[in-house]
């Protein structure tokens, strides 16, 4: 991987990871960082991560997450999909 925001991005994806291991939450990591660390370098600025977010364990991600970063409650609540059946995404932003 090259570069600073390489590296960031590195930290910022095991920092959130770790997040919802503790928490039991199954996840993956994709995009441009995965892609680095697995094949091809590319620079990257963000993290993408699919989490198992559901009905039993949303409330619990929402409190894990919001010491460290900013996300809507509402955001999330309508990206996990309930009311049709498609999961969507949502943003999620490093508090500093």
């Amino acid at each position: 991987m090259a570069g600073d925001a390489s590296v960031d991005a590195l930290a910022v994806a095991l920092s959130f990871t770790s997040l919802l291991e503790r928490r039991g939450i199954p996840y993956l990591v994709g995009g441009s960082l995965a892609s680095s660390v697995h094949g091809e370098p590319r620079s990257t600025n963000d993290v993408d991560v699919i989490a198992d977010l559901h009905e039993g364990n949303l409330d619990t991600f929402l409190e894990a997450v919001s010491a460290e970063y900013y996300v809507s409650p509402s955001a999330a609540r309508e990206a996990r999909g309930s009311d049709h059946g498609r999961p969507t995404c949502f943003g999620l932003c490093r508090h500093g």
